[in-house]
């Protein structure tokens, strides 16, 4: 979900965890191991990815939406309001060009209406091919050991 006022992640979280005795779960727009390291640095504990979670070989959607998701760029969302919230969801003309592209494709599942309408997020421009759950999680947490003691060397 995200606030109707569009309040980023990067925006958000610092102010959170400085307001609550809580442990603070960093999520929107965390893709890859920069997210994550960002969602340290931040003041989270922990991330929730969804969106490069739903494009991984073990997510039920259709292959076909995991397909668009692999095709979308970060500005092929927009964001639908629901009551005090709302959620980010593909724009109608990416589902439309997309849709078509894979009937052209034959490709054997189409996804209908109803699922192109499950959210997604702008991290969609940032998912490059279908993986497994593990392959994910292994590269984030794998390259974010990488990284982040190689951003102290940025400070000098």
């Amino acid at each position: 979900m995200t606030s109707l006022e569009q309040v980023s992640t990067l925006v958000l979280v610092p102010q959170v965890a400085e307001a609550v005795r809580c442990p603070v779960i960093a999520a929107g727009g965390i893709a890859d191991a920069r997210g994550l390291a960002a969602a340290f640095a931040l003041g989270a504990v922990g991330v929730q990815v969804g969106t490069v979670l739903m494009a991984t070989e073990e997510c039920e959607v259709s292959p076909a939406f995991k397909q668009m998701m692999v095709r979308a760029r970060e500005t092929d969302t927009y964001l639908e309001p629901r009551g005090r919230a709302g959620s980010r969801m593909f724009k109608g003309d990416f589902t439309k060009t997309a849709l078509q592209d894979l009937k052209e494709t034959k490709s054997p599942t189409v996804p209908d209406l109803d699922l192109v309408q499950t959210g997604v997020g702008q991290v969609t421009g940032m998912i490059r091919d279908v993986r497994t759950v593990a392959e994910v999680i292994d590269s984030m947490v794998g390259q974010a050991r990488k990284l982040l003691p190689g951003l102290i060397s940025n400070l000098s």
